[in-house]
């Protein structure tokens, strides 16, 4: 798989719109709407992070006077920043306080005043900042209102065991506290009066020795815990009843700990340890499941995988944006998520390399991102990320073909009052098939810069050639800049090579990509599902035939399902693919834990009951229970429901790509309730269901090879600005986020045709937006027909519109969610279209908040041939037909927040 590829958010972060030969590319925008976007006349490539690249500062760097070696916790209060120390020996001080003006200074005791080693946690609670220590004789917690500190809970609570306060959070009304016990972790509540323990043993587990980190999403509390088994995840909506959330690591035993969490942007994002070398993961729920948010070792365009990121040990958002610290024994490294995937804000340590090894604590406090840093060899430190040197790298051409040259404009800002020193930018990339190359065949390109005055500006053009072998790909280009006074920072750009066209008469164009099938029972002409479910109490029945597919009830049903992948070309690379199923119903109006599972024994699916896989062959174990034979142990992805009469997903990604290269049979999935005790039911439409829409769905994107086309020069039409409408500043100190659009598409039934054919068009619009906001709530189609199209009398569907006198096709409705509208018409190439090239038509979808979204289609204009005179033209043959299936291409939005 290219290195672009390994993560699957790649689609969030293309930004173009080309038409070459015949070629379309389209993708998705990044997301909009944070504060840290970028608003500069140099701006960066639409392709790439949105934010602007934060200058690493140290603020402190001396180990707080040579008495510690890690900042394990940062908190701003009553306008000073914390944090808290783990020191070198005893009788240190644990607590110092920053303000500017006044710089560091000691908070606190020197332990404390007893053996107290270090701070883990800090929390405000009722105006009130509370620290949670490390102690031989049992963690403590202790507080203040800004000025002294004093003693707030006894050793361990009564129990030496508990040896420290690992974790602190204010929720509804009380401040809780985690701890570490080898007999298994606690948690204890206080209400201003007691404490109260309202976790012991590990939640029933001893394993669980620790809890790492506590956060508030809406009205839950999460715990995070390590666990040499697999580290988990525990909630509680009122505080005192506690529920296993997570329980695996994420499927994956090796994920040994949940070091971080924090909410961002109304979701639960997890940062894990992993002990075997697969590299740390980030975890995000969002209210229907958990979804992989960073890939193990922040394996994403521009970084190739790197093992040595083996924790997330710290998460906080700032300025709209999530920063993840990481434990690298090369150097931590900081990354941020705007929206477009995760990017590199800083690596090796920032600039100490392996000396500085964990960025331990994140926190964003009065306009500045904070880190606590690990360092054994000088010292704990604390760095500061501002916005004071502007870094911002363009790609002059975002789409090229082989043999054109990839250029990448790197410009400099020195917005600080001294001078930068000793600067240098270093230019990078990575490609597949090692087809880019400079003209000196270095394999890195450096600009030195030397001295940046205060406000000045420089900038420099990084040029790299293209061989002509060179595949269609997405090249990631990463410019470090780096001096004498900052850490390492990065900015990135990225190119699309289209493939290489050749002037072979035969061939015919083919996509790139990214494209969407969307494979559903009895719709566009798809007739490849097939599903059952197997019932404990009917253990010889098939209900292959029912309309209803039943999971849950203690496990008595389990569903199966198989689709057919044939409308999927081959040799394809799959981006992302999704099962998405309808919940119609359930027994007892409780929410259920729900897991699809590869299936490892052929199956047929009607033939298949509680004790069969097919005729003459018997599951390992009844209801495809064995996990050596019948089923993989652990499932492709979950979700807990929330409610019914609605839509869920699971992420297959890596089992769709497996039976699409062969390297694993489409057997299908087991869907299986999570909890054997729990007696609900979740009732989901089958592919026999009465309702077509609501039939299990299979969304699968995907890129495939370019094919080579007879157009030796291929022409590109340019994508004309977007234009910004201004936002209204909205009062307080939160950034709205603008809510996702719909998906629109427009397909024509010929790639070519002559002057006087008909051509078929259908406009498709898809609401895949589940909750939330809803743009489909009224939505308008406008579709002006060119000059070289009329349209055909009596062709267009009658929901919709046409004025002649404009030429206009208008339709104006609601998109359901879930659902989609189709428009279809016809249209004759008029003589208008003769001498051109192609004949392009272009329908605007307004979605209900204003926003525009285009969806073209274009057809290549041949000549007649010789036989046929100019008053009787002939029908020549077509060469494509419409697909089977409806194409979901994404779209851009023309209305974007600037960077």
């Amino acid at each position: 798989m290219p290195p672009w590829l390994r993560s699957r958010r790649v689609l969030a972060l293309l930004a173009i719109c080309a038409v070459w030969g015949g070629l379309l590319v389209l993708a998705l925008l990044p997301g909009t709407g944070v504060s840290a976007r970028r608003e500069s006349p140099a701006q960066s490539s639409s392709i790439g992070p949105q934010a602007w690249p934060l200058t690493w500062t140290p603020s402190r760097s001396d180990g707080f006077d040579h008495s510690s070696f890690s900042v394990e916790a940062l908190l701003g209060f009553g306008g000073r920043l914390y944090a808290g120390l783990i020191a070198d020996g005893s009788s240190q001080v644990l607590i110092w306080s920053y303000a500017p003006g006044s710089g560091w200074l000691p908070s606190s005791e020197a332990g404390f005043g007893g053996p107290n080693r270090g701070v883990h946690a800090f929390a405000v609670h009722n105006d009130v900042l509370y620290a949670g220590t490390d102690n031989p004789n049992g963690g403590q917690v202790w507080s203040s209102g800004g000025e002294g500190w004093s003693h707030a809970a006894d050793n361990g609570f009564g129990n030496a065991a508990n040896s420290s306060v690992t974790a602190l959070a204010s929720f509804k009304g009380r401040l809780y506290a985690g701890t570490r016990n080898e007999d298994g972790a606690e948690i204890w509540a206080h209400d201003g009066q007691r404490w109260t323990r309202v976790v012991a043993g590990g939640l029933a587990d001893a394993s669980n020795v620790s809890v790492e980190a506590l956060a508030v999403l809406g009205d839950r509390l999460y715990a995070g815990t390590r666990n040499p088994g697999a580290g988990q995840i525990w909630s509680t909506v009122d505080g005192n009843n506690w529920n296993v959330f997570v329980d695996d690591g994420f499927g994956t035993a090796s994920n040994v700990a949940v070091t971080a969490l924090t909410a961002h942007d109304g979701q639960l994002y997890a940062g894990l340890e992993n002990n075997s070398g697969q590299g740390a993961e980030i975890w995000r729920y969002d209210w229907i499941a958990w979804r992989r948010s960073a890939s193990g070792g922040f394996a994403t365009a521009g970084s190739p995988l790197d093992v040595h990121n083996s924790a997330v040990a710290s998460l906080a958002p700032h300025d709209g944006v999530l920063y993840a610290g990481t434990v690298n024994v090369d150097g931590t490294q900081i990354w941020l998520n705007d929206g477009t995937g995760w990017w590199a804000s800083t690596k090796e340590g920032l600039g100490t390399d392996g000396d500085s090894p964990a960025a331990m604590a994140l926190v964003s406090h009065d306009g500045t991102l904070w880190a606590g840093i690990k360092n054994e060899v000088d010292g704990a430190a604390v760095w500061q990320g501002r916005r004071l040197i502007d870094l911002s790298v363009i790609s002059e051409h975002e789409v090229v073909t082989p043999t054109f040259r990839i250029r990448w404009d790197t410009h400099v800002t020195n917005n600080t009052d001294s001078a930068l020193v000793a600067l240098q930018a270093i230019n990078t990339w990575e490609d597949v098939g090692n087809c880019l190359y400079d003209a000196y065949g270095q394999t890195r390109l450096t600009w030195d810069i030397g001295t940046l005055q205060p406000g000045e500006h420089v900038s420099h053009k990084f040029t790299l050639e293209t061989h002509s072998w060179c595949q269609a790909q997405v090249v990631t280009g990463t410019v470090r800049l780096q001096g004498l006074d900052f850490a390492p920072m990065y900015d990135f750009a990225t190119t699309l090579i289209t493939g290489a066209p050749t002037p072979t008469p035969s061939a015919t164009p083919g996509p790139v990509g990214p494209f969407t099938a969307v494979l559903q029972q009895g719709l566009d002409g798809y007739s490849g599902t097939e599903d059952t479910h197997l019932y404990r109490i009917q253990p010889t029945q098939s209900q292959c035939a029912k309309t209803l597919t039943y999971v849950g009830n203690q496990q008595r049903y389990a569903g199966l399902i198989r689709f057919d992948l044939a409308p999927i070309p081959d040799g394809v690379t799959v981006v992302s693919a999704s099962l998405r199923l309808h919940a119609v119903g359930w027994l007892e109006g409780t929410n259920l834990p729900i897991g699809a599972h590869v299936i490892s024994r052929t199956v047929d699916v009607c033939q298949a009951t509680w004790v069969q896989a097919r005729d003459g062959e018997a599951w390992g174990g009844s209801g495809c229970s064995d996990e050596a034979t019948d089923r993989r142990a652990a499932p492709e992805d979950t979700f807990t429901t929330a409610g019914i009469r609605r839509w869920y997903e699971l992420d297959i990604t890596q089992a769709v790509s497996s039976w699409l290269d062969g390297s694993l049979p489409n057997n299908g999935l087991l869907l299986r309730s999570l909890d054997l005790e729990e007696n609900e039911a979740i009732i989901f439409a089958s592919a026999e269901y009465s309702e077509p829409t609501v039939r299990p769905m299979l969304v699968v994107t995907y890129l495939t090879e370019l094919l080579p086309t007879s157009t030796p020069s291929p022409t590109t039409t340019e994508i004309p600005t977007p234009t910004t409408t201004p936002t209204s500043t909205a009062t307080g100190t939160t950034t709205p986020t603008e809510p996702p659009s719909l998906m629109a598409t427009k397909l024509v039934d010929k790639d070519h045709a002559t002057v006087g054919d008909e051509l078929q068009y259908t406009v498709v619009v898809m609401n895949d937006i589940l909750s939330g906001e809803d743009p489909g709530a009224d939505v308008r189609i406008v579709d002006q027909l060119p000059e070289t199209l009329d349209l055909v009398p009596g062709s267009l569907s009658p929901q919709a519109t046409y004025d002649a006198g404009t030429r206009t096709i208008n339709w104006q409705g609601q998109v359901p969610r879930g659902g989609s509208i189709q428009i279809d018409f016809g249209a004759v190439l008029t003589e208008a279209a003769a001498g051109m090239d192609s004949v392009s038509n272009l329908a605007v979808v307004i979605d209900a908040f204003g926003r525009q979204l285009e969806a073209a289609a274009q057809t290549h204009v041949t000549a007649p041939t010789a036989t046929v005179t100019p008053t009787e033209l002939g029908t020549p043959t077509p060469t494509s037909t419409r697909l089977p299936w409806h194409v979901y291409l994404p779209v851009i939005l023309l209305q974007r927040a600037p960077r």
